[in-house]
């Protein structure tokens, strides 16, 4: 970084994560050139997982068998056309890629750039679903792999549950990746579709969602932060704005979020 100085020797002291308000370790955070180290982090993943993965192979049928593969790369094949559009995918619809192929359950979310799907449950082994985030094109893909991979490995070392989902493969093609993965619910139900539930019915006068369930939620959230701080080892940055008032914590700001949904 500009004038020498070194983002990496940078250590918040235990006594300096207690609080958001503390000025030392609020100088220190924004001391670092986040976008920048994010960017050669996503950069050195893509090249690791270029390097250890696999050829496409081409005499499997089915998808499930070739995501049961660490790291695959083929710049001859392509995201599924049914990954990428832009209206929401139904359920059963097919994924091919060259002669394998997958059927969808449920579109579980998208973003600007990448969709997440459930699988339906692979026939050789009933009990296990597969959730696949397809991406394009493939930025930070290659890393959330390695992050996952790293959680995984540090949670069970310590002996915690994780609650992240355990990956399987990475897949990088032509225009862009997958990442398979471990499904967290096998019904495929997401808060969004809770919220909505309570939306369209009248279970409730306001129609929104009960404030025992947003705090339930909100206390499961952060408990998963925790656990990615003090037993993955992984820091997680917040915006917080400067204009907030010092009366607002970060976990009133996630329950007035939720409640309002």
């Amino acid at each position: 970084s500009s004038g020498g100085f070194d983002e990496r020797s940078i250590v918040v002291g235990p006594d300096e994560t207690d609080t958001f308000g503390d000025a030392l370790a609020l100088a220190r955070a924004t001391a670092i050139d986040y976008p920048s180290r994010h960017r050669c982090d996503i950069d050195e993943s893509r090249q690791r997982l270029r390097k250890r993965a696999k050829v496409f192979p081409r005499n499997m049928r089915s998808l499930y068998s070739v995501l049961s593969q660490e790291a695959i790369y083929s710049s001859d094949h392509v995201i599924p056309r049914v990954l990428k559009r832009k209206s929401k995918i139904k359920p059963q619809e097919t994924i091919k890629i060259s002669k394998t192929s997958a059927t969808v359950e449920k579109e579980l979310g998208r973003g600007a750039y990448g969709t997440v799907v459930l699988l339906e449950a692979n026939p050789s082994c009933a009990k296990r679903k597969v959730c696949i985030k397809a991406q394009s094109p493939t930025d930070c893909l290659a890393w959330e792999y390695e992050i996952l991979e790293s959680l995984d490995r540090r949670c069970r070392r310590a002996g915690e549950k994780s609650p992240f989902p355990r990956p399987f493969s990475y897949l990088g093609l032509e225009d862009g990746a997958l990442l398979a993965m471990t499904a967290s619910s096998c019904s495929g139900l997401t808060i969004l579709d809770l919220v909505n539930n309570y939306k369209m019915s009248s279970t409730t006068a306001s129609g929104l969602m009960p404030e025992i369930l947003a705090i339930h939620y909100a206390s499961r959230m952060l408990r998963t932060i925790e656990l990615l701080h003090h037993k993955g080892k992984i820091l997680v940055g917040f915006n917080v704005s400067p204009f907030m008032p010092k009366s607002k914590t970060f976990l009133t700001s996630l329950l007035e979020q939720l409640l309002a949904l």
